[in-house]
């Protein structure tokens, strides 16, 4: 989902506006916004 948005143009990072981590230990993202380029 994350490659598809960017590829849009949009964005997807936490609920603070952190970016996403991917490959950590846990795999587990806390809560997450996607926002468009508009």
């Amino acid at each position: 989902g994350h490659a598809i948005v960017y590829a849009a143009g949009g964005s997807v990072t936490t609920s603070t506006g952190q970016p996403l981590l991917y490959g950590k230990e846990g795999f587990l993202n806390s809560d997450f916004v996607v926002r468009s380029r508009r």
